[in-house]
């Protein structure tokens, strides 16, 4: 039987030629019965790093006071290990709690999704700080915290918040979180800061209330929050909500950093 490796056919089927290209690919591991619950995952962790250092790292240093200093302590090593703790994290927060909203609300909805994408990223913020220390082998909280929230930014940088349910979710965590002044921006730097204590306390009582409107089901609750800060789907002419932060309306539009990287394999 001859191999092919999974980057292989992302590659020959075009994937890598696509400006957003996945880190991880779901698949059934072969088993038929396991095809509809895409039980195993594989992680592109090579992509992800390049990714993060090319563009995730950029975007930190230029718009979050004290990134610079706190990402340059990093090593490859560390940064691997506190993105795929984020993303395993985020992972296990889509089958956290009970699903009532999928019973009113259809998957391909796209409020659902969105709040979907929320509830796991919030989920993988709170249990940030419940981690155990060995796994995060010297990197501090503080550190683990600021890739997670560089990350934010770089999905939102993405634009089309009602279009990608991820990018949705980056830029509700992002409202959210200054709602409750955890992340504050400073005009006269341009830069954002966060609060670790509030950072914290915020985002465990956003999770509780993602995990209520999740539990409860009721569809009007799900979407009053989808736009408590604006509606999300009124849109400019360059996909950007109408109500957007000028913060976040500048990180979004700037053309200084990178918005995609390309790669070239030898297959």
């Amino acid at each position: 039987m001859p191999e092919l490796r999974c980057l292989d056919v992302f590659s020959l089927s075009g994937g890598l030629n696509t400006e957003h290209k996945p880190i991880c690919v779901f698949f059934s591991g072969g088993a038929r019965e396991n095809v509809s619950s895409l039980s195993n995952m594989t992680v592109f962790i090579n992509l992800y790093q390049s990714r993060f250092k090319a563009i995730t790292e950029k975007i930190a240093e230029r718009y979050i006071i004290g990134a610079e200093g706190l990402l340059s302590e990093l090593t490859v090593e560390d940064t691997l290990r506190l993105l795929l703790t984020w993303l395993r994290g985020h992972d296990v927060g889509h089958f956290l709690g009970a699903d009532n909203l999928g019973l009113v609300m259809t998957e391909f909805d796209m409020d659902y999704m969105i709040l979907h994408e929320l509830k796991s990223d919030l989920v993988s913020l709170y249990n940030m700080r419940h981690i155990d220390s060995a796994l995060l082998k010297g990197c501090t909280l503080e550190q683990a915290y600021l890739v997670a929230l560089s990350e934010m930014l770089r999905y939102i940088r993405r634009g089309g918040v009602y279009k990608h349910p991820d990018s949705g979710s980056a830029y509700l965590t992002y409202m959210a979180l200054k709602d409750k002044g955890a992340l504050m921006y400073d005009e006269t730097t341009g830069k954002l800061s966060y609060d670790t204590g509030r950072l914290e306390e915020a985002v465990k009582e956003c999770t509780a209330t993602l995990l209520e409107l999740f539990s409860n089901g009721v569809a009007s609750d799900a979407r009053a929050y989808i736009n408590r800060w604006g509606e999300l789907a009124d849109t400019d002419e360059q996909g950007i909500p109408r109500s957007c932060p000028e913060e976040l309306r500048m990180v979004i539009l700037d053309t200084g950093i990178a918005r995609f990287i390309d790669y070239n394999f030898e297959i």
